[in-house]
């Protein structure tokens, strides 16, 4: 009749608090696999990312690397906000793919 366990927006809700639902970590060990190729793509990972931060200690630290990307530079193409445009590629290396696979882990 009562359940020990709730599944709550992403979320398993106990007594014992709350911790992240398994099913909705699994996009995004898909990811793993694609690196992300324009700005669009890694600020739609990182967006999936930020919304779990509060489970990674140190979330802005780590994911600096990644944070720089996206960052407009003189010598990248922006829209009128300053914001870099959607479809500017960028340049995934092997040390922003560990960066991502620790993001991961913490979760």
């Amino acid at each position: 009749m009562f359940k020990r366990e709730v599944v709550f927006l992403g979320r398993v809700v106990s007594g014992e608090g709350y911790k992240l639902d398994p099913s909705t970590i699994a996009p995004i060990l898909r990811l793993k696999d694609t690196p992300p190729k324009t700005v669009d793509e890694v600020q739609k990972l990182m967006g999936f990312l930020i919304y779990h931060r509060r489970y990674i200690a140190n979330f802005s630290r780590i994911a600096k690397p990644i944070y720089d990307l996206v960052k407009v530079s003189d010598n990248d193409s922006k829209t009128k906000r300053g914001k870099p445009v959607a479809n500017n590629p960028v340049s995934w290396t092997s040390a922003h793919q560990s960066v991502l696979e620790e993001l991961i882990g913490c979760l």
